[in-house]
C-alpha cells in the first residue's frame, strides 16, 4: 500500500516587573499551543481504541490482559485527587483497570502519560502520580508513557532520589512517536489504527507552519484510511483524530471537504460529508418557506443542488483569497464569473485550478481554457 512521497515546502516578551509572571505563563501557553493540543486527541483515540493501543505499542502486556472481561477507565475519577498535586499539569492522561489472564481476580492500572513536549520535571511527575494512584487504590501499578515530541534524544524512562542512604525510583516504559519515521513503511502496511494515529501525530508536528505540506499529508492520510477495511465508525473516530491533531486554515479545510466528497462518491460509501450536510441543510430551509410538503420536498433537493454548487463557489473563492490576498472588488468579480456554473463537476475541477495557479490572473486563464474543454467534450457528447 504505497504512499504519495512527500513535497518540498516552499514557505520575548517584555513587560513590568510585577507582570512577569502573568506574561511569561501567557508566552509559554501561546508558543507550545500547537503542541499541547494533541493530549486531548490522544485521550480520545485511546480510549476507543484500547485494545488496539496496547496491542500496537505494549504487546507483551497487551498479550497478558484479559480482554474477554471489562475494561474500566477510572480517571475522571481520579483526576480530583491528583488536582491537589502541585506538579504543574493537573490531569492524568488515562488510568485504566483492567484483569490479567492469570486467572486471579487481581486487577492492574496503567498509568498513560502522553506527552507531547520536552519537560525537565516528567519523571518527577510521573512518579507523583504512581504513588497518589496507589495510595488511592492499593493495587499493582504499570506506568506506560507515549514521547510525542520531536526532540530525539529526551527518553525520560525513570526518577529517581537517594538521600543519606535513603532510595527512592521508578522505572516506566515509554514509547517515542519519533523511532517510527525510520519504520514508515510498516505503518502503511499495519492494519492497527495505531498506524495512521502515529503517520498523522509525525505528519501534524513536521508540517507546524507548514500549511501547504499539511494538507497534502492530511489529503494522503485520509485517502490511507479509506482504503483500509475498518468500518464506518472506526473510520469517523480515526478521522476526528487525524482532522483535530491536522488543523488546517478554513480556505484549506474546505478542499479536504472536497476531496472527501468526490472520494466518497467515487467510491459509493455511505458516508455523509461537512458539504453534503450544509447543502442538505440549506434545501431543507428552502423546503420550509413552500410551507407544504411537496414545497418541502422540492425545495430539499433544489436547495441540496444549490447548496452543494454554493459551497464549491465560495470554496474556490476562499482558495484564491488565501494564496493571492484578493480585494473585495476582485472577489465579487470572480463570484460573478462563477455564478453562471451549474455543472457540479466543473466547479470541482477549478478547485484544483485554484492550486496550480501562479497568479490571479494566471487562474483567470486557466479557467476559461478549461471551460473551452467542457463545452467542447458536452458538444461532441451531444453529437453522439
Amino acid at each position: 500500500m504505497g504512499m504519495a512521497k512527500e513535497p518540498v515546502s516552499g514557505r520575548d516578551i517584555a513587560g513590568k516587573q510585577k507582570k512577569n509572571k502573568r506574561e511569561s505563563t501567557k508566552s509559554k501557553s501561546t508558543d507550545s499551543s500547537p503542541v499541547q493540543e494533541y493530549d486531548s486527541p490522544w485521550k480520545e483515540i485511546i480510549e476507543l481504541f484500547f485494545p488496539q493501543f496496547m496491542a500496537f505499542f505494549f504487546a507483551d502486556i497487551a498479550a497478558a490482559i484479559d480482554w474477554s472481561k471489562p475494561v474500566e477507565f477510572l480517571d475522571k475519577e481520579f483526576q480530583r485527587t491528583i488536582r491537589r498535586s502541585e506538579v504543574g499539569r493537573q490531569t492524568v492522561d488515562k488510568l485504566v483497570k483492567v484483569w490479567l489472564l492469570s486467572g486471579d481476580e487481581v486487577w492492574i492500572l496503567i498509568h498513560i502519560e502522553v506527552q507531547s513536549q520536552k519537560e525537565n520535571a516528567f519523571a518527577t511527575r510521573m512518579y507523583i502520580y504512581r504513588y497518589r494512584i496507589f495510595d488511592r487504590y492499593r493495587r499493582p501499578i504499570l506506568s506506560l508513557a507515549i514521547l510525542g515530541d520531536n526532540d530525539a534524544s529526551w527518553r525520560p524512562d525513570r526518577y529517581e532520589s537517594e538521600l543519606l542512604g535513603n532510595k527512592e525510583s521508578l522505572q516506566f516504559g515509554i514509547v517515542k512517536l519519533l523511532d517510527y519515521e525510520a519504520n514508515w513503511q510498516e505503518l502503511e502496511h499495519n492494519p492497527n489504527p495505531f498506524a495512521i494515529v502515529v503517520m498523522a501525530h509525525l505528519k501534524a508536528m513536521a508540517t507546524q507552519n507548514k500549511e501547504q505540506d499539511r494538507l497534502f499529508w492530511k489529503k494522503t492520510l485520509i485517502r490511507e484510511l479509506y482504503k483500509r477495511n475498518y468500518s464506518r465508525q472506526e473510520v469517523f473516530n480515526i478521522f476526528r483524530f487525524l482532522d483535530w491533531v491536522m488543523k488546517l486554515p478554513d480556505a484549506l479545510e474546505l478542499q479536504i471537504q472536497i476531496m472527501i466528497g468526490e472520494y466518497e462518491e467515487a467510491h459509493q460509501m455511505q458516508y455523509v460529508t461537512s458539504i453534503e450536510r450544509i447543502a442538505l441543510d440549506r434545501g431543507h430551509q428552502e423546503g420550509l418557506k413552500e410551507g407544504h410538503q411537496e414545497g418541502l420536498k422540492e425545495g430539499h433537493q433544489e436547495g441540496l443542488k444549490e447548496g452543494r454548487n454554493q459551497v464549491l463557489q465560495e470554496t474556490i473563492i476562499e482558495l484564491l483569497d488565501h494564496r493571492f490576498q484578493l480585494p473585495d472588488e476582485e472577489k465579487d468579480s470572480l463570484l460573478t464569473l462563477l455564478k453562471p456554473i451549474s455543472e457540479e463537476s466543473l466547479l470541482k475541477k477549478v478547485i484544483n485550478l485554484t492550486m496550480d495557479a501562479e497568479s490571479i490572473a494566471d487562474f483567470t486563464e486557466k479557467f476559461q481554457n478549461l471551460r473551452k474543454v467542457m463545452a467542447t467534450t458536452a458538444a461532441q457528447v451531444a453529437s453522439e
